[in-house]
């Protein structure tokens, strides 16, 4: 266990040194409720700093897969919602 915690530690001081340049807009995101640290991140690793890509927060929405959809068939609707399950595309992909 101990080799375990030393290796996740490890991992987390590297995380937070390649962070550093963007300590910034980490400190920024972690002020929003429901996003830490590590949500940061993530969010910074997927999407970047770089907003002019999607011309509102719509698009960035519906990039993320996070934008609400309806499901209809039949004249029915079949649940609505987010998908939250984020972007199936790698950063090779993104445009």
């Amino acid at each position: 266990m101990d080799a375990i915690s030393a290796d996740i530690a490890d991992v987390d001081a590297r995380i937070d040194n390649l962070a550093t340049p963007f300590a910034a807009a980490v400190d920024r995101l972690d002020e929003i409720p429901g996003i830490g640290r590590i949500a940061a991140h993530v969010i910074i690793a997927e999407i970047g700093l770089d907003m002019s890509r999607f011309p509102t927060a719509g698009h960035l929405a519906s990039w993320s897969r996070l934008a609400p959809k309806t499901k209809e068939s039949a004249g029915k609707k079949k649940g609505s919602g987010t998908t939250g399950h984020g972007t199936s595309r790698s950063a090779d992909d993104r445009t």
